[in-house]
């Protein structure tokens, strides 16, 4: 199982309905159609940067779109510029589900 279909089976069975994307350019558009309380984006995705998707998200969006960063990207510019744009919460991997689940319920009750 990736690290995708093992994302989407944890929030899944936590009682989140969840969509999934592939890449950073199909992310974009779903969350413009679906308008999902919280996105869970990596900075390094295929055909559309994390940075690139948050950016649109935060310029155009008539909503207020809760955004968790999960990456492997650990630098402290990539982290400050997230914040910068926004982010409701930056994880870098390695990380615990059960980390991941509180963040995702702790952001969303947040909102």
């Amino acid at each position: 199982m990736n690290a995708r279909a093992a994302l989407v089976a944890a929030l899944s069975r936590a009682g989140y309905d969840v969509i999934a994307a592939t890449n950073g350019g199909l992310g974009l558009s779903m969350a413009e159609s679906a308008r999902p309380d919280l996105i869970i984006t990596d900075l390094v995705a295929a055909r559309r940067s994390g940075f690139l998707v948050i950016e649109a998200l935060r310029t155009h969006e008539e909503y207020p779109t809760r955004i968790i960063v999960l990456t492997s990207v650990d630098s402290e510019r990539g982290r400050q510029y997230a914040e910068d744009l926004g982010v409701d919460a930056y994880m870098t991997r390695p990380f615990l589900m059960d980390d991941l689940l509180a963040t995702v319920k702790r952001v969303l009750e947040d909102s």
